[in-house]
């Protein structure tokens, strides 16, 4: 996973994310060709949802327009929340 930084620093989330562990090997969350097959990311969907920091591993994911999954969502889920949110802001209405 990308560590993201601020002042040189890891955040501090990313130490205490479920898949830091040694036991979770990196490629369950990135698919091994694109497109992904259509079951591709269960498993680490399940590693995702036990995760105490998921929240803010989506926020850097959303903010980062990152690959595989990351807070639990595959790419097209967080694109479609992005444009979802988008929608409803206020300033889409202007």
């Amino acid at each position: 996973m990308t560590n993201y930084s601020i002042e040189g620093r890891a955040e501090y989330w990313q130490a205490q994310a479920a898949c830091a562990s040694s036991l979770v090997s990196p490629d369950l969350f990135f698919p091994p060709a694109w497109p992904a097959p259509r079951n591709w990311g269960q498993q680490a969907k399940a590693v995702c949802a036990r995760c105490p920091v998921a929240r803010q591993c989506l926020r850097a994911a959303l903010e980062h327009k990152e690959d595989g999954i990351w807070g639990g969502t595959r790419p097209h889920e967080r694109q479609a929340f992005t444009r979802v949110k988008k929608a409803k802001s206020p300033q889409s209405a202007t």
